[in-house]
């Protein structure tokens, strides 16, 4: 983004407000028109120390408008050697802003190649997905790029994914009935709290690792649980809350020969893309 002054780019092109002729009586019977040569009685044009007949100075000298191409009788704009009427060059030539397209004087805002004025480029300037208000200086943005103000804090990220829970974001948020967490609403929408569901998504989970990571079926069992039954598994030192899953193993040792069974603690209500990462990792 850059701050620009539409005057001092004028200036830097040249441009310049001048007369372009003056009418006046004629005061004298000698003076001769220096594009037909005839007397002029009446009214004349002056340009340049020369005399003109209005008619022969508009069809033959004044000055045509880059831009509608008609004479120019007044006041004139010139620019890179092209004149122009002030008004064609205010609609034609002067930069215009991209969000009202009104022609803009003074200070102005050039971003992405475009020309605002500084209350427009405010008005469609990031947004906060919280309160709605512009973002100005420092902001902070979720994993999935939406901008908020710091004042807002993190605790409105859900817990999943990461992102925002706002309406125009996430369709607002939920209380998790199956985890009592506040999770967000698109997360809401793909829980999985019944064993039935969960079964075929963890089966699913070990087909896909067992190439690196052979699982027999028989060699583990699971279950969903709450976020305070979750919490109560997790081991000294840990931060509690921070595990999805815990998983807890017991080797056993008959007849020469040692086995693993493992136990793994999921949290209910996971949305289902979540769930099978979690299973996948226990």
């Amino acid at each position: 983004m850059q701050t620009c002054r539409a005057g001092a780019h004028l200036v830097r092109l040249a441009v310049l407000l001048a007369a372009a002729a003056a009418i006046v009586p004629a005061l004298a019977t000698d003076l001769t028109c220096g594009v037909c040569g005839k007397a002029i009685t009446g009214r004349y044009v002056e340009v340049d120390g020369k005399a003109y007949h209005p008619q022969c100075y508009e069809q033959h000298r004044a000055p045509r408008c880059a831009v509608c191409g008609k004479p120019i009788l007044e006041s004139r704009v010139v620019w890179e050697g092209k004149d122009y009427h002030p008004d064609c060059y205010r609609e034609a030539i002067q930069p215009h802003c991209a969000a009202c397209g009104k022609p803009i004087e003074g200070q102005y805002v050039v971003e992405g190649g475009k020309n605002y004025h500084p209350a427009c480029h405010r008005s469609r300037s990031l947004k906060c997905v919280v309160c709605g208000e512009p973002l100005e200086g420092s902001y902070l943005a979720d994993g999935w790029g939406n901008p908020f103000h710091a004042r807002h804090g993190k605790d409105l990220l859900c817990p999943f994914c990461n992102r925002v829970m706002t309406v125009s974001t996430t369709h607002g948020s939920f209380i998790s009935t199956a985890n009592g967490m506040r999770i967000c609403g698109l997360c809401a929408r793909r829980a999985v709290a019944r064993r039935g569901e969960a079964a075929a998504i963890i089966g699913r989970a070990r087909r896909r690792i067992r190439d690196l990571f052979p699982v027999p079926e028989d060699s583990f069992t699971w279950e969903l649980v709450d976020k305070l039954q979750l919490i109560a598994l997790e081991l000294p030192g840990q931060r509690p809350g921070d595990e999805l899953g815990i998983t807890l193993g017991e080797r056993m040792r008959q007849g020469g020969k040692t086995t693993h069974q493992i136990h793994v603690s999921i949290l209910s209500g996971l949305p289902d893309w979540l769930l099978e990462a979690v299973a996948a990792r226990r």
